[in-house]
């Protein structure tokens, strides 16, 4: 194995001291300082938790992490991890370890547009109605802009209302408006809601009916991101790449393997994504609904071997709807720390998304490695064994 060259590398970080491990990022290009320490040691506070969400009687520490050895197009980098999964952090460094001998993981992802979607009910003419949208829909994408002026200012805004009807036995037809917002380096879900709350009530004057749900919806998939990798057959083995092919068909069309199979996947996007003070719970929700939406497969990564044999490729595609401004930037240190340590790869919506890519494929591949190798709970059982020594002592 030839010698790893970037800095990201950090050899043997596993074995030093807490202590140490933050000694050696001073080093590093990340403008870390011991006062960025202390601030996310003092945790987060009673009165900001209480900001937070409600009924709040305490707060609740989870293990930040540093995933080491990536390259993301071409670029090196730390990815922190907040998890408390054994063997997570471990595995998925292992992989990014054995992808950079080839280059590392190529990433990117789509503009940042996400779906509202409006329910007008008991319409007696849905022709009619379709017709007046038609007339209507530039006066409200207009209207709508106009509501969010500094989003439109930043090269975003509302993009273009669409519409469907739908219809069911319980309730009839319904006519659904769904407005496509670029919401840029913001998640977007709270501009979206209220942009969605404007067009009820204008909505309400255009058409009639009766006015049913007004909200984003979180299956994001004009949003997606994508990342690819590829790995010499020889350095696992023939025989492992072969079991490592034969375990993703079987994920491909079994739904209890394919259901644990992208709880793999997960493993690592949602670790990125509660460092980063994203939404995990929305993550899931639209990477779990593509996935079922997928043809001829139940997974959202790919698993294949290069024309000349030479090579496993891995490839990942999945919607991926997170921020980089608002939310909890700014007010939660941790928060504001791991963007830190993402420098640039946190510098717009696409960026980030990008790792979260590479880092669920490198979950991946580093899960079915295990489970075609020396199996899943060697990895697992070991940091769970020094909890009990430690427990016990």
């Amino acid at each position: 194995m030839k010698e790893f060259p970037f800095w990201s590398r950090l050899p043997a970080f596993y074995a030093l001291s807490i202590e140490n491990r933050r000694e050696h990022l001073f080093s590093l290009p990340l403008n870390l300082s011991t006062k960025d320490f202390k601030s996310i040691d003092a945790g987060l506070s009673l009165s900001q938790a209480n900001l937070m969400t409600e009924n709040v009687i305490a707060t609740f520490e989870m293990p930040l992490s540093l995933a080491t050895n990536f390259i993301i197009n071409n670029k090196p980098l730390l990815v922190p991890m907040v998890t408390e999964e054994p063997s997570v952090v471990a595995a998925c460094s292992k992989m990014a370890k054995i992808v950079a001998e080839t280059g590392g993981f190529i990433a990117s992802a789509d503009e940042q547009l996400l779906r509202g979607q409006l329910q007008i009910l008991d319409l007696p003419d849905l022709d009619k109605a379709q017709e007046i949208f038609l007339k209507h829909r530039p006066y409200l994408i207009n209207m709508l802009n106009e509501n969010c002026i500094a989003m439109c200012k930043r090269g975003g805004g509302v993009q273009d209302i669409n519409f469907r009807v739908l219809s069911s036995a319980k309730t009839g037809a319904m006519l659904i408006l769904e407005p496509l917002v670029d919401v840029k380096d913001a998640m977007g879900a709270n501009m979206v809601n209220s942009l969605m709350e404007i067009l009820a009530k204008e909505a309400h004057k255009v058409f009639g009916g009766q006015i049913g749900l007004a909200i984003l919806s979180n299956y994001c998939h004009e949003r997606l991101a994508r990342s690819y990798c590829k790995i010499p057959v020889s350095f696992l083995s023939d025989a492992i790449v072969k079991k490592m092919l034969a375990a993703h068909v079987l994920a491909e069309i079994d739904i209890y393997r394919a259901t644990t199979h992208n709880k793999g996947i997960m493993n690592g996007i949602d670790a990125v994504a509660i460092a980063t003070g994203n939404d995990f719970r929305a993550l899931e929700a639209a990477a779990h609904a593509y996935a079922y939406t997928k043809q001829n497969s139940l997974v959202l990564s790919d698993f294949r071997l290069d024309v000349t044999n030479t090579y496993l490729e891995a490839s990942i595609e999945l919607p991926i709807a997170v921020g980089v401004v608002g939310g909890n930037r700014g007010f939660h240190k941790a928060v504001d720390f791991a963007h830190k340590i993402l420098g640039e790869f946190a510098d717009t919506n696409k960026n980030l998304a990008s790792v979260m890519a590479s880092v669920g494929l490198a979950q991946c591949l580093a899960a079915v490695f295990a489970l075609c190798s020396d199996g899943i709970q060697k990895g697992h059982m070991k940091l769970h064994e020094k909890k009990i020594t430690q427990k016990g002592a």
